[in-house]
């Protein structure tokens, strides 16, 4: 065995290095942080070949003095803290003392700047090697700009475990946006390349940081999100969420910043994804840009080199506070608002379709007592695929808005209601509005004692295999939360009581999908996620189906209750409940006016 011995200087620099500097996007970041700390009120930077070739960043800072820039390059020289306490106080993005040293040990350094003092600055260059620094004076604007040239020149094994340019130069996009979205009162440029790709100026308002959103967030996010404030104790929470038509199928466009630091955290990131759980369609991903504020001694950053992750004293605090923020944000009543196909184009569209501008419109939630559904009348079998009119009275057409949806005028269908607001036609999914309604009073009762039961004139047998026994034996007191009331008999299973509005032809199958469901999901992780789907399944066997003519009364009753209803823009499955064509769009496909 080879005798113990202390490590070159540039060896130890170098293996440090693999802490911190991963690629260059890793680079940038820390440069970004000294920057920022440095209280600068414009940063450049400047890329060249993904990275790899050239980083440059130059901020307007306080500069360094010449006589501290050596120090700079040192391992575990920092002007951020002076003893372990100060981390309990940290405001500042960087405090490890380590960023520039593992830099310039994988790179050819340069560091040049200038404090307000001076009359002259001074760069300090380093090509990697254990060798002292040179250092000159040079002229220099007040403030630092760090040169970083063939990064990993001399730890070649580090470079071919990069990705393509092209990939990296995602990873440092990635980046850029994450600091342009959190320093708003700071102002960025990017050159790539040689060719200068965007100028922002600092944001001082809201109008001024949509631009920013508009920039570097999906389509129309910065249209439709609308900012929120919160204050929980000492936690103080802040930020955009999209509505819920506006997803993603990848959760690329998920910023979470605590205390100005971007930071990834699978419990946070929990805590927003169940306030659009039931709200998306499909295995779609909200995009959201969050702030977490709370007192520095709440959390510890020291957990990780690159300082992506934190810990919290109190995470479950934190998690509660950023869910009600969250639910807060994305329960925002919204609809579509939808456009009429020119006559030129009906060749090419000959629906409706929706336009790229939406609406969001806050719902009324005036204090309303529900009222049970009117009894379901007949519908003719050899019904007609036609518009179902029911002449309006004119007391009813002269009647001054009751809602923002409006009044109803008819049915189309079958499947939609029809009503009439201020904005123009208003057209509801009767199917998929009632299952929202259905599963938010669910949801209250299931979290307060249990669904409401009602009990059967007659019992109900089921049939059951023994896999299917076996999990209602597992599940018996969850099942009875429910709403079900359940003996055990020696041939199957027998059903005495039901959760109130379940619709009493489909007992016996909203019973087994019930214990399907709770086969197949079980209640071991995300329990809360799997609760809600198994609601939403019994809804979707209650609520008023296809086909079914409502009357007037039935569907002002229906208009009331998504008024009265949380997140009733969307059914249980992520679609749309409701949407507008506006009298205008109407005016314009009909030439009116014209």
């Amino acid at each position: 065995m080879n005798p113990i011995q202390i490590l070159p200087l540039s060896v130890q620099n170098q293996i440090a290095a693999g802490e911190v500097v991963e690629r260059p996007a890793s680079v940038l970041k820390e440069l970004l942080d000294n920057a920022v700390d440095a209280c600068a009120t414009q940063i450049d930077i400047e890329i060249a070949s993904g990275g790899t070739a050239l980083i440059r960043v130059t901020d307007n800072g306080q500069g360094i003095a010449k006589e501290q820039l050596p120090l700079a390059i040192m391992r575990h020289a920092t002007s951020k803290i002076t003893k372990i306490s100060d981390l309990d106080q940290l405001e500042s993005m960087g405090f490890r003392g380590e960023a520039l040293a593992s830099i310039a040990s994988v790179s050819r350094f340069r560091l040049q700047s200038k404090t307000s003092a001076s009359n002259l600055g001074t760069e300090l260059s380093l090509d990697g090697r254990e060798d002292a620094p040179e250092m000159k004076n040079i002229n220099h604007p007040t403030g630092t700009s760090v040169i970083v040239r063939d990064l990993f020149f001399n730890v070649p094994v580090r470079r071919e475990f990069l990705k393509s340019e092209k990939m990296e130069l995602r990873q440092i996009n990635d980046m850029i946006r994450r600091f342009v979205l959190i320093h708003a009162t700071i102002g960025f440029s990017l050159t790539l390349d040689g060719r200068k790709k965007w100028d922002l100026t600092p944001a001082h308002n809201d109008m001024e940081y949509r631009l920013r959103l508009q920039k570097f967030m999906p389509d129309h996010f910065d249209e439709l999100s609308q900012y929120h404030e919160t204050q929980d104790q000492w936690v103080k929470i802040r930020g955009y969420c999209a509505p819920p038509d506006i997803s993603r199928a990848q959760a690329d466009f998920q910023f979470l910043f605590v205390n100005n630091r971007p930071i990834r955290d699978q419990k946070l990131a929990y805590a927003v994804r169940r306030a659009y759980q039931d709200l998306m369609f499909g295995q779609r991903h909200g995009i959201y840009c969050i702030w977490i504020d709370l007192p520095p001694s709440e959390v510890d950053v020291n957990v990780h080199p690159r300082k992506s992750e934190v810990r919290f004293k109190h995470p479950e605090l934190i998690y509660t506070a950023l869910y009600r923020f969250s639910n807060r944000a994305v329960n925002q009543p919204i609809a579509p608002k939808l456009s009429i196909a020119t006559p030129a184009l009906r060749n090419q569209s000959q629906v409706i379709q929706p336009s790229s501008d939406q609406i969001a419109q806050k719902l009324t939630l005036d204090s309303f007592q529900s009222a049970p559904f009117l009894a379901k009348p007949k519908v003719n079998p050899m019904y007609q695929s036609s518009f179902v009119h029911t002449e309006v009275p004119k007391a009813v057409a002269q009647m001054p808005e009751v809602g923002i949806l409006g009044y109803a005028i008819g049915q189309l269908q079958g499947i939609y209601v029809l009503a009439q607001n201020e904005q123009g036609l208003v057209v509801v999914d009767m199917h998929a509005a009632h299952e929202r309604i259905l599963l938010e009073r669910y949801k209250k009762q299931y979290d307060a004692q249990g669904i409401a039961r009602q009990n059967l004139l007659i019992a109900v047998d089921v049939k059951v295999t023994d896999v299917e026994m076996n999990t209602y034996q597992a599940y018996s007191a969850l099942i009875k939360h429910m709403g079900f009331t359940v003996h055990e008999k020696e041939d199957g299973l027998t059903l005495t009581q039901v959760p109130v509005d379940l619709n009493l032809s489909s007992t016996a199958l909203a019973f087994k999908d019930l214990i399907s469901d709770l086969h197949e999901h079980g209640l071991d992780e995300n329990v809360q996620q799997n609760v809600l789907k198994i609601l939403a399944n019994i809804c979707c066997h209650r609520a008023v189906r296809k086909m079914r003519q409502l009357s007037l009364p039935e569907m002002n009753q229906l208009l009331r209750e998504i008024e009265q209803t949380e997140r009733s823009s969307y059914c249980n499955h992520g679609r749309p409940t409701w949407s507008v064509i506006s009298i205008n769009d109407l005016d314009k496909y009909f030439h009116r006016g014209e």
